[in-house]
């Protein structure tokens, strides 16, 4: 079941993580939408983890980043032209490699 919302935990930086509510987004043209089961969290996170507030990386957008990039879980939802993947699907996500064009990216 897929709700409005979702739970993220973010680098506050100085040691301090707070857990935040963002909006579910919507999958676009050729992405999946993953409901996040686990995330690893690695030696990059530890770093962030460690900064101080001000030195905390942000998105694109300006927003703080969540922690752990190494999410396994299953596909909730399919954007228009993906045919390789299915609703239900459990898969990870290797988060060192992108597409190199896409805002994520």
């Amino acid at each position: 079941m897929i709700t409005k919302s979702m739970k993220g935990l973010i680098f506050e930086g100085n040691k301090e993580l707070g857990w935040y509510d963002f909006e579910i987004p919507t999958p676009g043209e050729g992405e999946v939408l993953i409901k996040v089961s686990r995330a690893a969290i690695c030696g990059t996170d530890l770093h962030k983890y460690q900064l101080p507030s001000e030195q905390i990386p942000k998105t694109k957008e300006g927003k703080p980043v969540p922690c752990g990039h190494e999410p396994a879980g299953w596909i909730a939802a399919v954007g228009k032209g993906v045919v390789d993947y299915q609703d239900g699907q459990r898969v990870m996500v290797a988060g060192v490699i992108g597409c190199g064009t896409c805002h994520h990216c």
